[in-house]
């Protein structure tokens, strides 16, 4: 189930920070889901909102967002925190709706999937460290909240 789970959430973590994003700076915000871009297969655009994907990491499992024009520290620190604060909502919202709607063994198992993912990107994000995709790196939301 982690193969549907993670890059949903993965992509509600990143829509929280380029929300933020939008809302706290007048530029355009970037979502790059495709970490190679050599492999990128098509770009969405929303707005000032846009948003890449790739081939390689079709399904991915990791994403950075890319904004300029804040220069509050309070503002970078409400981005950071948003992403994360998307995932505990949507950690919230899969413990009561499925205390109440999990009438199956299937559905119990899927719901603990994005309950359990939502926790280890809670963990992982939170954890102040450099993340390496292949020979690219870049720093977590807990180290940069630092």
């Amino acid at each position: 189930m982690n193969f549907i789970a993670t890059p949903i959430n993965i992509l509600l973590h990143e829509l929280g920070h380029a929300s933020a994003a939008l809302m706290l700076s007048s530029e355009p915000v970037y979502i790059d889901l495709a970490l190679q871009p050599q492999s990128k297969i098509f770009d969405i655009k929303f707005g000032r909102l846009r948003i890449s994907f790739s081939w390689r990491n079709l399904f991915f499992h990791s994403g950075l967002t890319h904004y300029s024009g804040v220069t509050s520290i309070w503002f970078h620190r409400i981005i950071i925190l948003s992403g994360i604060l998307v995932n505990a909502l949507v950690l919230i919202l899969t413990l009561k709706f499925g205390a109440r709607y999990a009438n199956s063994r299937l559905s119990a198992c899927i719901l603990f999937g994005i309950a359990l993912n939502c926790v280890i990107l809670i963990i992982s994000n939170l954890w102040p460290r450099v993340a390496r995709i292949g020979k690219e790196s870049y720093e977590t939301d807990g180290l940069l909240l630092l």
